[in-house]
């Protein structure tokens, strides 16, 4: 069962905002906030202009799409923590350059495709 900020999310995303702009709205809590007392997450405030609050109907048809957005975000975490550092990419990426080896077939491609290959995204 995805988490309410999820399906807020979502919601937004379909009514119009990019998600830089869905992760500000949701850090500000004058603008949405979100409650959890143990009984189930709510909205506790809705001031988000220009975008109606959802209905508990709408939140529940964006299920699929929220549990593939917290999925995805998983994803990303892992690929961050098998990536290696900028550093040792862009020495991947001259000595790939020094032997001509700059394509798919280079050390830092190969790299590059064994973390996407090992955590693919929906």
């Amino acid at each position: 069962m995805p988490q309410l900020s999820s399906k807020v999310t979502v919601h937004l995303v379909k009514n119009g905002k990019s998600l830089s702009e869905t992760k500000k709205i949701l850090n500000d809590y004058r603008l949405v906030m979100l409650l959890d007392q143990g009984q189930g997450a709510i909205i506790k405030d809705w001031n988000v202009p220009d975008v109606v609050r959802p209905t508990e109907k709408e939140l529940e048809s964006y299920r699929e799409e929220a549990e593939a957005l917290e999925y995805n975000h998983r994803i990303n975490r892992d690929r961050k923590r098998q990536y290696k550092t900028i550093e040792e990419q862009l020495d991947l990426i001259y000595k790939d350059m020094m032997n001509g080896t700059f394509d798919k077939n280079g050390e830092w491609a190969r790299h590059i495709n064994e973390v996407k290959t090992n955590n693919p995204k929906l």
